[in-house]
């Protein structure tokens, strides 16, 4: 008996270096990516909108070149269906020269809700795509440092900074009110032991003169140059 067999060929659809597979159409996801100032480990996505939920991934300006895999250099933990502002995504290597970064969602294709666009070489978890192209934002990220602290009651001799992010070590000092004036270096008021590059959280600054009474402090990152 003569059997006849059916030779059955898969063919995979490109699309801008990503399987066709990979990627979703969806005409209402949307990305916003202001450009920002950053202390190296982390960068903020303004607002990203996902249909079926997903990620938000960093890559750098290397994607624009066909770089798809190679490029990505963060990405957010699962984001659920819907509309979420002010992301944070820590980088995978810290930054330590400004340069443009690219905001890119992404599906969870596989429903799994981690993120292996990379690990399964782009066969899941592909970007979301609307008229043939993924939905992407540009920023300028210029490394360098964030500080952060809120109005705290005080014993008089030190105060506690909320975060400092720094793209490379140095410290963070505190000034009074009168650097706001030109008074660079007579405003100083104290500084914090020094701080490796990164984000450091609750960080206590021992004061060189008690405050007696309530005041305006500014915290400032400085490099240690």
């Amino acid at each position: 008996m003569r059997r006849t067999l059916a030779v059955l060929m898969t063919l995979v659809v490109v699309v801008g270096g990503i399987p066709a597979a990979a990627a979703a159409q969806q005409e209402t996801t949307a990305v916003s990516f202001e450009n920002q100032a950053t202390g190296g480990t982390t960068v903020t996505v303004d607002s990203v909108t996902l249909p079926e939920g997903g990620f938000v991934t960093i890559h750098d300006a290397s994607v624009t070149d066909g770089n798809v895999l190679g490029s990505v250099v963060g990405s957010s933990a699962y984001l659920d269906a819907g509309t979420h502002e002010d992301v944070t995504v820590h980088l995978d290597e810290p930054v330590e020269e400004s340069g443009t970064f690219v905001a890119m969602p992404h599906m969870d294709s596989d429903g799994d809700r981690v993120y292996s666009f990379v690990a399964a070489n782009g066969e899941a978890d592909g970007p979301y795509t609307a008229d043939g192209s993924a939905v992407v934002d540009t920023a300028t990220v210029n490394a360098s440092a964030t500080v952060s602290m809120s109005d705290q009651p005080t014993t008089g001799d030190s105060v506690v900074v909320d975060r400092v992010e720094l793209s490379q070590g140095g410290f963070v000092t505190i000034h009074d009110g009168t650097v706001t004036e030109g008074a660079v270096f007579e405003s100083i008021r104290g500084t914090s032991a020094y701080l490796p590059a990164g984000v450091h959280e609750n960080v206590r600054v021992e004061l060189d003169a008690p405050v007696t009474e309530n005041t305006t402090l500014v915290p400032m990152a400085h490099m240690d140059t």
